[in-house]
């Protein structure tokens, strides 16, 4: 197997691996997860 084998190989696994992420943070089972998150930046750390 040449380099050039493994790298393609090691792209499309990495391109694969960043659609599933980008999938799974869009799914609507993760939109109140999400959005909880995205409110983080915003709170003053007295909450838990």
């Amino acid at each position: 197997m040449s380099l050039g084998w493994l790298m393609g190989i090691m792209t499309v696994f990495f391109l694969v691996s960043f659609l599933g992420w980008i999938w799974w943070a869009y799914t609507p089972r993760h939109k109140a997860m999400m959005e909880e998150a995205a409110l983080l930046p915003f709170t003053d750390g007295d909450e838990t």
